[in-house]
């Protein structure tokens, strides 16, 4: 999912992420492009297989201060895939039924790929997983937090997130003051260094800010094709001076 730190992450986390990223990237032990995804490490196969993401995040809560960044990283997950909880009234088992039969309702019927879409609606229908975290609470400054302490302890995932929730932010304010968003030549480095970790949840990260580069790529475009404009009248002109 997208990343939801809930504010511009300090420039010194900033400069940790983009700094440990290339150093990690340009280590003999780095994934590349031609190489094997990483391994999941424990807790991500756990974070995956879990049933009930409450026992999960209790058992890394218990022991926060000694979580190493990939602990601190799946525990912020947890808490934020289910956030979505504290905003629910109803109970879980009946808000989810609801939500699959308006989903269910909005599919076109007899379409072929319907039962694949169901399978992908299921696959991230995360109710019953946090089905315990109901009446809890959820702190998004303790996920913010927890996603700053994995990013400090070298995890390239963490990383990426506070890298694309500062570029979202700048993005957002160049728009909203009618500036074009522009992306610095070390934030690119950095966001083709996590692609080349082959994380998949660093490209998804990376994915988050894709609007923002597209209209940077669109106005790039435009700007080469005025100046290919100019050049050519240039040359037309020129030529009939020759005559």
């Amino acid at each position: 999912m997208a990343p939801s730190l809930a504010a511009d992450p300090p420039a010194s986390l900033r400069r940790i992420a983009s700094k440990s990223i290339i150093t990690t990237a340009a280590s003999p032990t780095s994934s590349a492009w031609g190489s094997e995804p990483m391994r999941a490490s424990a807790t991500a196969v756990d974070f995956r297989a879990a049933r009930d993401l409450k026992s999960f995040a209790d058992a890394l809560a218990a022991r926060r201060a000694t979580l190493n960044g990939d602990e601190s990283y799946f525990l912020a997950r947890a808490l934020e895939e289910c956030q979505f909880t504290t905003t629910v009234n109803e109970d879980l088992a009946a808000y989810s039924a609801k939500q699959r039969r308006q989903f269910l309702a909005g599919l076109t019927p007899e379409d072929a790929n319907n039962p694949r879409r169901i399978a992908a609606y299921d696959s991230v229908d995360n109710t019953q997983r946090c089905a315990r975290f109901q009446n809890a609470k959820i702190s998004q400054k303790d996920i913010d937090e927890l996603f700053q302490g994995a990013a400090q302890e070298g995890d390239v995932r963490a990383q990426a997130r506070i890298l694309v929730a500062s570029l979202n932010k700048a993005n957002q304010q160049s728009s909203s003051e009618g500036v074009t968003p522009r992306v610095s030549a070390d934030d690119l480095s950095s966001l083709i260094q996590l692609l080349q970790t082959r994380d998949l949840d660093s490209m998804r990260a990376r994915l988050a800010s894709s609007e923002g580069l597209l209209s940077e790529l669109s106005t790039l475009k435009e700007e080469r094709d005025v100046i290919r404009t100019r050049v050519t009248d240039m040359l037309e002109q020129l030529e009939a001076l020759s005559l």
